[in-house]
């Protein structure tokens, strides 16, 4: 009779450990390519859900658009002003002829300052090198077309993931590699020049009504400009836009957003409900410690009033 073979005790021992090695060393692998591809597969599943939502939305808000753009071209009839004046009697056309004359004058020298500021743009070796073959002025409007077109997502950002990476990839999404490096060229190349540049076309967008709808050059509506205003001092995605820059710019750009959110205010259209005071207290201490920029006193002294009028507004003392 042959002897019996006993099986070796080390071997049986190391049999589940061997095991328990091969399923921890699985689950590894799995987590690290799930943790790896985490943006992709969330990216791909979030496109499939929202796609046709996005669609309805972008379609909606181009009719309200068009319909808005109507209605501001065509006032209903028995709009016109023909209010009495204080001692009883109609305005004066002469008077009215008289504003309109002055105001036209007035946008007439803005436009002619902004025409030739982008003339100026387009001689920048950096410009030249776009071969921009209608010229600088209507590669603007395009990118001022595509941005107003589609704006960026204000309010609830954080409430998904896709919405925190849609905003983070705003304008590449909208714009597209080549027109987001020419803008960086312009920031970067105009940087000694950004107040003054930035200061006409504000002016232009405060102009938009009295300018803007009888001018070639492009408009800026406050409404559409509030959305972005609110994009960057509001939400992730654009805080993390203007952080990236360097100082002067992120200044600028924060306070142009606060200025336009003041005017939402006064105009009864700041639908987001953003609250403006403690981006103001923020920018006069960034302002304060920041190198010296050429309009600082300027911007510290409307921003001061700001500070003021919003405390005298909630009961406080600023």
């Amino acid at each position: 009779m042959a002897p019996s073979v006993k099986p070796d005790r080390r071997i049986s021992r190391l049999n589940p450990l061997i095991i328990s090695t091969i399923i921890v060393a699985a689950a590894v692998i799995a987590m690290a390519l799930i943790f790896f591809n985490w943006n992709r597969i969330v990216h791909n599943a979030a496109e499939k859900i929202f796609a046709g939502e996005r669609a309805q939305y972008e379609e909606k808000i181009a009719r309200l658009e068009k319909d808005i753009e109507t209605l501001a071209e065509s006032p209903p009839e028995g709009a016109k002003n023909t209010a009495p004046t204080e001692n009883g009697t109609a305005p004066q056309p002469e008077a009215r002829t008289a504003d309109r004359s002055g105001q036209k004058s007035n946008c007439a020298l803005l436009e002619k300052k902004i025409i030739n500021t982008i003339s100026d743009l387009e001689d920048r070796p950096y410009i030249a090198k776009y071969h921009l073959p209608n010229g600088l002025l209507p590669k603007l409007e395009s990118i001022r077309r595509k941005l107003l077109a589609h704006p960026p997502i204000v309010v609830r950002e954080t409430d998904s993931l896709y919405s925190i990476l849609t905003n983070t990839a705003h304008f590449y999404r909208i714009l597209g590699k080549n027109d987001l490096a020419l803008l960086r060229d312009l920031i970067t190349g105009e940087n000694d020049h950004l107040e003054d540049i930035l200061d006409t076309f504000y002016h232009w967008s405060k102009k938009d009504d009295d300018c803007g709808k009888k001018s070639k050059l492009f408009r800026l509506p406050l409404e559409q400009l509030y959305e972005y205003a609110g994009f960057f001092l509001n939400t992730l995605g654009g805080r993390a836009y203007i952080f990236r820059r360097d100082t002067r710019v992120r200044i600028l750009v924060r306070y142009y957003c606060i200025m336009i959110i003041d005017r939402a205010n006064s105009n009864i259209i700041n639908r987001h409900g953003i609250d403006l005071r403690p981006a103001v207290d923020s920018l006069i201490r960034e302002l304060k410690a920041a190198p010296p920029l050429k309009y600082r006193e300027r911007y510290l002294a409307r921003l001061m009033t700001l500070k003021g009028r919003y405390a005298a507004d909630r009961g406080t003392t600023p």
